[in-house]
Formats: C-alpha cells, structure tokens, sequence
C-alpha cells in the first residue's frame, strides 16, 4: 500500500467548514416553518445549497488534509454531480422535516436523505480521483460511514427541529448542538469512509480522464470559495432574522397601540357618554305630569335608543369579556349574539385551555373570528356555522366554517386589492401584524372556510 498520511490543521478546519455549512443550514431552514408560498422555498433552498457547499468544502478540505506520495487530480464532472446529490439530499431532508407537524417516519426518512447525500458526494468524489494509483474499498467499513452518516444526520435534523420550537431562551445553544452534529455526520463519514479505502501503485489515470481536470493545488480556491459562499448565506440569514424580528415587533406595537385605542374610545362611551345619557333619562322621568307627556315619553325612547346604540358600539370596539375571560369566552359570546342577531346556528368547537395567551395573539384571533361572522351575516346566507379554536404545543389554528353561498376567492382578492372590499385585507393584515398567516377557501354554492394560524412563542 501507498504511505498516507493527514495534515492535522487541514483536518480541523475541514471540521470546521463541515460545521459552519450545517448551522448556517439549520438557521434558514428553521424559517422553513414560519412562512408561506415562495418565500418558504426560498429558505428552503437556501438551507440545501448551505448545507451541501458544507459538505463539498469539508470534503475537499479534507483530501488537501490528505497526503499520498503522487500527485491527484479531480475530474471537474464529477465533483460537479457529486455536489448536486448533496443537494438534493440536503433538500429533501429539510423539506420532510422542517414541517409544521413532524412525524417520525418523516424525521427517519430525512436522516436517510442526508445520510445519503453525504455519502454520495462523499464517494462520487473518490470516483472522480485521478492519480498515478489504484484503490480498493474495506465494505465494512463503507457500510460504517453511510450508517455513520445518517444516524447523526437524523440526530442533527431532530435537534434543528427542537431548535426552532425551542425556549427563545435557548435558541443559539439549540442550534450550535445541531450543526455539530451534523459537522460530525458529515466528518464522520468522510474519515471513515477514507479509512475504507487502501491505495496501490498503478498507472496514471490522469491522462484518460474525461473532461476538464482539477489538480490537487487548486483545491485551495475550492475551500476559499466554499467557505465564502457559507458566510455569505450566515450573513444573509442574520440580516433577514433582523429584519424580520424587527418587523415582528413593529407589527406587535401596531397592533397593542390600535386595540389600546379602541380600548379607550370603548372606556370614554360606556363610562361618560353613557352615564350623561343614563343621568338624562333619570330626568325626563321625573319631569311632572303637568309637562307634555308625548313629548317625555318620546325623549325618554330617544335616550333608550341612544343607550343601546352606545353599548352596541362600546363592545363591538372593545369587548371588556375579552380582556376579562380571554379569546375562547369572547369568542363564545360574541358568536352567540352573532348567530341570535343572523338567525344562523352556530357551534364553537373551543378546545383552549384556561392558560391565557398573548394578549395580541388573542385580540387578532377575536378580530378575525368577528370579521368574519360580519362577513357571513352580510353576504353568506348562511345556515350553521362552526368555529374551532385549537391550540397546539407551540401553535394556535382558529377556523370559521359555514355553509353559505360561498365566493370567487381569486376575484374576492383582486376586489380587495383595488379598494373595493377591505374586510379580507383587514383579515389579513390582523394576522401578519400579530405573526401569523391567514388562508381561505372557498368556491360558490359550497360554503367558506377562514383559517388562521399563529406561532406561540415562550
């Protein structure tokens, strides 16, 4: 066998490149679960294509780690192909795990997927050596790095799972645990798999390569490249994080600001211009019958009405049993007068718990949930309608379904969009600025159904 051996500061750094690859991975990935439609396949992407330059820039830095006494080359092809398994296998773990609700097979097929595209980079790569030997592989020990391979892929992606429903407390701990897991699956299997094979003299393969050639010198710019191409992605990801958290908190003060002036407004109606209308009606009723009876009576119908109309517009602002029993009671209340008002049946699925939540995740909830029975009161003719409230570990999903006329979602939309009906877009909107997402459905004749879905944070 050829003598070999390893530069001892290539292979740390070669760790290192494995572990910067995964964590920048984990972080966009973990913003898989929070959105929807192109942006979440943007992150998606973009969490493969980190994850896979780790791998590729570990590789390599580890063959410049390794040292055999005749000059290697690499056929540009394969390196290519071998770059794309790493990315499609990086993909398809992210996309079977980084789901709203995870089940274990998915989580066991994802470890599988980047077991996979570890190893066949890994070995596409030994393939496309070309160099004045030969080699041949111990099967045992091939076997050893696939398995290595995927049971610390599975191990890292269940941690990166933990890592984005875990305590905002613990967050960076999460995530470091995580990527170096995974810079071990994929250190793990590279060595290993290096160990597998034992090289012999033989002739030089360089000059029946096919294609272009890399030799082992220009590795160095594959490793500089790698490695830039990771801190860009980490970069990218902190700044959007920023951003995005930045967002979030602007949202959330918007939010608390506009019901804190509802909140008011509610106060000042029930409490002063009630009272005077209250103290009015007092009176008129002790006026003396030497006064104009019609003329009472009829004011005293006036101030009733006035009274009414102020409560009405007192609630509809602020609902004080929302402040004081929380979104399950409020929406249990507000749909039972809805429904008496509509003449429609309504039935509240209401699966919360007595813990209250964030008061503005629950105020958009309220908001949305009473929007929407305005909506099916006005327009849907509808005949039972039925409202869930469930909350999950880490999610809160509200849904109002009824059996109404139903409408054109896609024309609805463009209607909105030009000004011509705000009560979707009000919808909407509650929702972003309270962190969550909002979809319909809908079809004419078969009813409507409203989902909205919120991310409970510690």
């Amino acid at each position: 066998m050829l003598p070999e051996r390893y530069d001892p500061f290539l292979v740390v750094l070669s760790f290192i490149v494995a572990v910067s690859g995964s964590i920048t991975a984990l972080r966009m990935g973990a913003r898989v679960g929070a959105q929807e439609g192109w942006p979440r396949y943007g992150w998606l992407i973009g969490g493969a294509f980190a994850q896979a330059v780790g791998i590729w820039g570990m590789h390599f830095t580890g063959m410049l780690a390794f040292i055999l006494p005749v000059p290697i080359a690499y056929e540009m092809g394969r390196m290519l192909l071998s770059f794309v398994v790493a990315f499609a296998g990086s993909l398809l773990a992210l996309r079977l795990t980084q789901r709203r609700s995870l089940r274990t097979v998915w989580l066991i097929a994802g470890g599988g997927a980047i077991g996979a595209g570890i190893s066949g980079l890994h070995y596409i790569d030994m393939a496309a050596m070309r160099m004045a030997a030969v080699f041949r592989y111990s099967w045992t020990l091939v076997v050893a790095s696939v398995i290595i391979a995927c049971v610390f892929g599975l191990l890292s992606l269940w941690f990166g799972r933990r890592h984005r429903r875990a305590d905002p407390a613990q967050p960076r701990r999460m995530l470091f645990s995580s990527g170096l897991i995974m810079g071990m699956a994929i250190v793990g299997q590279h060595y290993t798999g290096m160990a597998a094979a034992h090289f012999f003299p033989g002739p030089d393969a360089r000059a029946s390569a096919r294609g272009r050639i890399v030799p082992q010198e220009e590795l160095p710019r594959v490793v500089v490249i790698s490695t830039f191409v990771i801190l860009l992605a980490a970069l990218t990801a902190a700044s959007s994080a920023r951003r995005r958290s930045a967002h979030a908190l602007v949202s959330q003060r918007i939010l608390e600001a506009r019901e804190d002036e509802r909140r008011r407004i509610a106060r000042g109606l029930h409490e002063d211009l009630g009272q005077m209308l209250t103290a009015l009606r007092l009176n008129l009723q002790r006026l003396s019958p030497r006064d104009d009876a019609s003329i009472v009576s009829e004011s005293v119908t006036l101030v009733d009405e006035s009274l009414a109309r102020v409560r009405a517009l007192s609630v509809e602002l602020r609902p004080s049993v929302l402040d004081d029993l929380g979104l399950g009671a409020a929406v249990e209340w507000y749909a039972k007068r809805s429904a008496e008002r509509a003449g429609f049946t309504v039935v509240v699925d209401n699966s919360l718990d007595s813990a209250r939540l964030p008061e503005f995740i629950e105020t958009a909830g309220f908001r949305i949930i009473q929007q929407a029975l305005t909506n099916i009161a006005r327009h849907a003719h509808a005949h039972r309608v039925v409202i869930s409230l469930m909350r999950a570990p880490h999610e809160l999903e509200l849904s109002v379904n009824d059996d109404g006329a139903g409408f054109d979602v896609a024309g609805a939309k463009a209607r909105a969009e030009a000004g011509e009906s705000l009560g979707l877009l009000d919808m909407r909107e509650t929702a972003s600025l309270a962190g969550g997402t909002l979809s319909l459905s809908s079809s004419v004749g078969r009813g409507t159904t409203v989902r909205a879905r919120f991310p409970i944070a510690a």
